[in-house]
């Protein structure tokens, strides 16, 4: 971690809060487990929803050789290069509808 902390104020915006001194994403986790908790004890008689709409990652928006190249440009290390290409072009998700999840679902670029 020590060798990309130099490139951290370059590369990250005031909206990520995963991984940064000061900023914590379990205030997010709390947050949707508070929505859900609500969910889970209402007295609703017409039915309750919560959609999760905006799943982009900013790795998202490009393809990923692109984003590898951005790396090198940057001058991250070859090997902090393929641990963070590994990570993104690996990725799963599975979605929760009324409380039954569905198959993982792969991630593309």
């Amino acid at each position: 971690m020590n060798h990309i902390k130099i490139f951290l104020p370059k590369l990250i915006t005031e909206e990520q809060v995963a991984f940064v001194p000061g900023r914590s994403m379990s205030d997010h986790c709390i947050l949707a487990q508070e929505v859900f908790n609500k969910f889970r004890f209402s007295t609703c008689k017409k039915g309750l929803m919560a959609i999760k709409v905006d799943m982009e990652q900013a790795y998202d928006s490009m393809c990923w050789p692109t984003l590898q190249k951005s790396l090198e440009r940057f001058g991250f290390p070859p090997n902090i290069i393929m641990l963070i290409m590994e990570c993104v072009q690996k990725v799963q998700y599975s979605i929760l509808i009324n409380g039954i999840r569905t198959n993982w679902i792969e991630a593309r670029s």
